[in-house]
């Protein structure tokens, strides 16, 4: 299942349609990443199978030897969690096809499915049209929009009048950084993702040792940062838009208009732009929180819930 999976994404990387810059960017990076993730994921479990074996009799070892120096406890729970934990990392491993599938849907897919649900729901700033993705549509219309209304500003200017030359250039520059910085964003938490996703052996075998659990928390809390950073940043970039859209409309209106150069418009449009940004650079720290919020609390429902299933069995 996790072969075909791959040759899937193999094939949609050779295949990709003609579509706008970024959109297209993005797809490219998407079935990339996709690829990458399988294709390592299932060397990884192949090539490593005996190490990942050797690991788990050496944990037995010496889980054995601790409870023969009396250093932990030698209780039937006890013992039955340690047995436990190692069965659950040999069932998701050598099942790779079902596993890796289902936590590229979780951490690939859905943040995908949240975003463009957020993006529909502001249909009076974003793209609609059903041959575009809604999410890198949007930011290739809103690129096109700024450079058109930057060159339009550009025109209105001369030599004894450069002004109109300055606000273009910020307009463009503006313009371009607020599509280009959530779409970066959202390709760093993709490639990061693919990444960890493909590691994800090496990082289950950390269960295998109490000592090294803290390495495994981390890759989830990892996971969950780049979650939370794709999806902070594409709902920003929504608001933004929201937000840009009465000052951009002021400003094509007033560029159509012959001798009329209204400044009013131009500065809602720059302090606009600078409280957007002042968002972005917190988005990054917003994800790192909500992230590590979400793992602590995750883990209080596992031990919660454990600890109730283990007074049920006594």
């Amino acid at each position: 299942m996790a072969n075909t999976a791959a040759e899937a994404a193999r094939n949609d990387f050779y295949n990709q349609p003609s579509q706008g810059i970024l959109q297209s960017i993005d797809n490219n990076i998407d079935a990339a990443v996709q690829m990458f993730i399988f294709d390592v994921f299932n060397r990884l479990v192949i090539d490593y199978r005996a190490v990942i074996v050797n690991l788990a009799i050496v944990s037995i070892l010496v889980y054995a030897f601790q409870i023969y120096k009396g250093r932990v406890g030698s209780s039937i729970e006890e013992v039955a969690e340690r047995v436990f934990v190692i069965f659950i990392v040999f069932a998701l491993l050598f099942n790779m096809g079902w596993f890796i599938q289902f936590l590229h849907t979780v951490f690939m897919q859905w943040p995908e499915e949240i975003i463009r649900s957020i993006v529909s729901s502001m249909s009076s700033v974003t793209v609609q049209n059903t041959n575009q993705d809604a999410i890198k549509g949007t930011l290739d219309v809103y690129l096109d929009q700024t450079w058109k209304l930057g060159m339009e500003t550009a025109n209105r200017g001369s030599i004894t009048s450069p002004f109109p030359w300055i606000m273009a250039f910020w307009i463009i520059t503006i313009g371009f950084l607020l599509a280009v910085i959530p779409f970066g964003m959202s390709a760093v938490a993709s490639v990061a993702t693919g990444v960890l996703l493909a590691m994800t052996p090496l990082f289950l075998t950390f269960l295998f040792f109490k000592k090294t659990t803290g390495f495994f928390e981390s890759w989830i809390r990892a996971l969950m940062t780049m979650m939370f950073l794709k999806i902070l940043a594409y709902t920003v970039m929504v608001l933004s838009l929201f937000i840009l859209k009465s000052p951009m409309s002021g400003m094509v209106q007033k560029v159509g208009i012959e001798g009329e150069f209204k400044m009013s418009n131009y500065m809602a449009f720059l302090v606009s732009a600078f409280v957007i940004f002042m968002f972005y650079r917190n988005i990054s720290g917003m994800a790192a929180g909500l992230g590590s919020g979400f793992t602590v609390q995750a883990s209080r429902v596992a031990e919660s819930g454990y600890g109730k299933l283990r007074s049920i069995v006594k």
